[in-house]
């Protein structure tokens, strides 16, 4: 099995920022949740929105703002969790950063079927010792009025 680490780096009442990290053992199709914005908090963490006293989990409102990552010696591709997960991203060998907040982030597909909110990423041919580092920045995205 492989080395995985997840760790919230901030978890605020509009933002989270997320850092998902592996050492492969070779293992084809691996899939890790990486971000869980849902009541399950599969990664023990809260990510749920206080609003006059109501909590409100941010589910299906969530959208990736920011991504740095640095894949080595392997291909991975971010998912949104779904009946049939939908890509977001593939991402290849190569230390890159995007900022999507100049169109508000990239959200949850509108119409996809069972869509959670939480984000997987599943590794693709990696070599024994292929590693990725990803930082995501989430935008919570509870409607408020």
């Amino acid at each position: 099995m492989s080395t995985n680490t997840l760790q919230t780096i901030f978890n605020g009442p509009k933002h989270a920022v997320v850092l998902a990290t592996c050492v492969s053992d070779g293992t084809n199709n691996e899939t890790n949740i990486v971000f869980d914005p849902t009541p399950t908090m599969g990664q023990g963490v809260n990510y749920s929105v206080v609003i006059a006293g109501q909590v409100y989990w941010p589910g299906a409102f969530v959208r990736l703002r920011k991504l740095s990552y640095d894949v080595q010696n392997m291909i991975i591709a971010m998912q949104w969790v779904a009946t049939t997960s939908a890509n977001i991203l593939p991402l290849g060998a190569a230390p890159e950063d995007f900022d999507f907040t100049m169109w508000g982030g990239i959200k949850v597909p509108t119409g996809l079927a069972g869509a959670t909110g939480q984000v997987q990423i599943v590794n693709q041919s990696p070599a024994v010792g292929a590693s990725y580092s990803v930082m995501m920045e989430f935008s919570k995205g509870v409607p408020q009025s």
